[in-house]
C-alpha cells in the first residue's frame, strides 16, 4: 500500500492523502472505554476466599507505598536537619 500526500488539498495544520487502497481508516472512529462496575469490584474484599490473589497483590502494593511513604519522610527529615546544620556553620 503506497499512500502519496496530495499537495494541493494538504496545508499547515492537515495533510491529504491519496491511497489506491479502497477501504477505511479510523480517523474518525472512537472506541469507548470499559465501564468499571465498583460494587463488583469491591465484592472482592467481602470473599476473599475466592480470589486470594487479588487480594495479596493489592495489599502487598499497599503495603510497600506506605513502607517508601515512611522511608521518604524519614530521608526528608535527615535533609532538613542536615540543611539547617549546614546554614549554622555558614553564620560562624
Amino acid at each position: 500500500m503506497i499512500v502519496q500526500i496530495n499537495d494541493a488539498q494538504t496545508l499547515y495544520s492537515h495533510a491529504v492523502g491519496v491511497c489506491s487502497q479502497l477501504g477505511t481508516y479510523a480517523g474518525g472512529f472512537f472506541v469507548r472505554p470499559n465501564t468499571i462496575d465498583f460494587a463488583k469490584s469491591f465484592k472482592m474484599f467481602t470473599r476473599p476466599w475466592e480470589n486470594p490473589i487479588g487480594i495479596i497483590l493489592i495489599s502487598v502494593i499497599f503495603a510497600l507505598f506506605f513502607i517508601l511513604l515512611y522511608w521518604a519522610l524519614r530521608k526528608d527529615k535527615q535533609d532538613a536537619l542536615l540543611v539547617r546544620l549546614v546554614y549554622q556553620r555558614m553564620m560562624c
